[in-house]
């Protein structure tokens, strides 16, 4: 795949870059053109059903917006959930920031069931799981069997999970599993995005070159994230040395 970077730059860094703040944005931008099309929109998030869990115990995560944000998300979960044509946030959920070395969970419920194919996230997680058809909702989050988990087929930070072909859910579960060493327990959850159609990213495998940016044309498909910019390796004019991305000088990136 060869890829003109212009007048889309920007969109494109945000998804592929070193990691951008609303990264899932970035797809949400192109399901308005009709491609990587999701079934959530503002009126089937349900803020009230979201919830951590850790040490067994459940607690409501609804109010975790600052109260300078507050005002711009009438539905909190905008924070994180990219959709298109609205805005995200620039920090995430974290859970389970208490508690002992062991799983946390992070739900985020819907009004009603909607197709999931293909999962994009970013964030501090080990695992995604979706509430099966069968389980009274928002789902008891400490109950395994009530969950279907997706499959993590690319990715650290940024991450693609699959589910089996016709799965339709309610609500998703967000995992981290901490380890027993570590200081900082808790999980987090940057950005979502939510495909009813399959998809398989092929970027992991690929061998990425760039026309000029060469030395960092590797951070296309690394999965990690960390901003872009000219201290990131991916910069638009804003390092003094290479001029402005714009369609009198476009990069040139592949990803064969």
């Amino acid at each position: 795949m060869i890829i003109r970077l212009s007048q889309y730059f920007r969109k494109l860094a945000a998804l592929t870059a070193r990691g951008a703040v609303a990264f899932a944005l970035t797809v949400a931008s192109y399901a308005e053109e009709g491609a990587f099309s999701t079934p959530l929109t503002p009126a089937r998030l349900d803020p009230a059903a979201t919830a951590e869990w850790v040490d067994g115990q459940v607690k409501p995560r609804v109010d975790f917006l600052d109260a300078g944000s507050k005002p711009h998300f009438p539905n909190p979960l905008g924070w994180v959930v990219a959709m298109p044509s609205a805005r995200m946030g620039w920090g995430r959920i974290t859970f389970g920031a208490e508690g002992a070395p062991e799983p946390r969970h992070l739900r985020i419920g819907l009004n009603e069931a909607v197709p999931m194919g293909t999962i994009i996230t970013r964030g501090k997680l080990t695992g995604v799981s979706v509430l099966k058809s069968a389980a009274a909702y928002p789902g008891d989050l400490g109950e395994e069997n009530q969950w279907l988990p997706a499959k993590r087929t690319f990715g650290q930070e940024l991450s693609v999970w699959t589910l089996p072909p016709q799965t339709t859910s309610r609500a998703l579960r967000f995992t981290y599993d901490c380890p027993a060493d570590e200081q900082k327990r808790a999980g987090g959850l940057s950005g979502v995005y939510v495909m009813g159609g399959a998809y398989e990213n092929l970027a992991g495998g690929a061998m990425p070159f760039a026309a000029r940016n060469r030395s960092a044309a590797t951070l296309l498909n690394d999965g990690l994230g960390g901003g872009y910019g000219a201290a990131n390796g991916w910069g638009s004019g804003d390092d003094g040395q290479r001029p402005v991305i714009s369609s009198e000088n476009p990069e040139t990136v592949g990803l064969p």
